[in-house]
């Protein structure tokens, strides 16, 4: 304004008013990602000035909460500019908004930022195996839904031959979503799991998948006689057997046969157990032929081939 004073002479002067307001809200939106520098206990969080109202600032204050409307474990922080939480737990979702007083008062709140900690990997979904044989497998894994806000790192994929993995028969450690296994034991069950690994730690292990390796069946006895033979019966003894395939003989058979081979075939019994096979029925007087084969369970087991021809003659 301008305006006449004193009393003799007339004069002027001049002033300039300034308008003094609170503080304009201040912009988190300068800084991307904001918040940045995620751990799984804090974050670094910042602001920027977009005036002062024309009054010099006495503070800015940071304000966190749990949710949007600020009402769930809300508190206030004073700060620069920067502030960098190390206070929080893995995998905690926080929201910030700031603003700044001058000598008028308060401010207007800033925009929100949000952001999530960092914890462990979700859990992941079973593994698939594949191109089983008796000795090896082809275990595939899958990442979990989530990675908690880092980079996979690391995987454990662990092999067991109990359900509940109280005994762990192989462990193995690798980023890769394959792992071929060498060295299982044919007609095993086995059991797979899995589980991710991020900068924070191992998440969770994933639903156990079982898998089975197979056998074979037995190879051919040898070594099997006749004995206790009587006019119309005979026993034939147990083999032996060089390779019972991945499980013990549970059953054997014998065909007799008038002749060394299957064109004088008169029958064939088999035995419920790997136990000596009684012939009955037998014609006195009679040479016959035997041959053995054995049974297991196997998985792809079953009946293996018949060992050699061998004579005896009834009494």
């Amino acid at each position: 304004p301008t305006g006449t004073f004193g009393f003799g002479r007339g004069g002027t002067r001049t002033a300039s008013i300034t308008r003094v307001t609170g503080p304009p809200a201040p912009n988190m939106a300068a800084f991307s990602p904001n918040p940045d520098q995620l751990t799984s206990t804090g974050m670094r969080v910042r602001f920027s000035s977009t005036g002062t109202g024309n009054s010099p600032i006495i503070e800015w204050q940071l304000q966190r909460a749990r949710n949007n409307t600020f009402t769930t474990d809300a508190s206030n922080h004073a700060s620069s500019g920067t502030t960098v939480f190390t206070d929080m737990s893995p995998g905690q979702q926080w929201f910030f908004r700031a603003r700044g007083r001058n000598a008028i008062g308060w401010g207007a709140w800033s925009g929100t930022s949000n952001a999530t900690t960092l914890n462990v990997p979700g859990t992941p979904g079973p593994a698939t195996v594949s191109n089983i044989t008796a000795t090896t497998a082809d275990i595939t894994c899958v990442n979990p839904g989530s990675n908690g806000g880092a980079s996979i790192s690391g995987r454990e994929i662990q092999i067991s031959v109990v359900e509940d993995f109280s005994t762990v028969a192989f462990s193995h450690f690798s980023a890769s979503l394959l792992y071929s296994k060498t060295g299982l034991t044919r007609n095993t069950q086995y059991y797979v799991r899995h589980r991710t690994q991020n900068a924070v730690g191992y998440g969770g292990w994933s639903p156990t998948t079982p898998f089975h390796t197979p056998g074979t069946p037995p190879t051919a006895p040898t070594g099997y006689v006749a004995t206790n033979i009587a006019a119309t019966s005979a026993f034939v003894s147990l083999g032996s057997i060089s390779d019972n395939g991945g499980a013990s003989p549970s059953q054997a058979r014998v065909k007799v046969s008038t002749t060394a081979s299957d064109a004088g075939l008169v029958g064939t019994v088999t035995q419920p157990s790997w136990s000596p096979v009684q012939l009955t029925g037998l014609t006195k007087g009679t040479t016959y032929y035997v041959a053995q084969a054995a049974f297991n369970t196997a998985l792809n087991g079953g009946w293996g081939p018949y060992g050699p021809w061998v004579s005896f003659s009834t009494r």
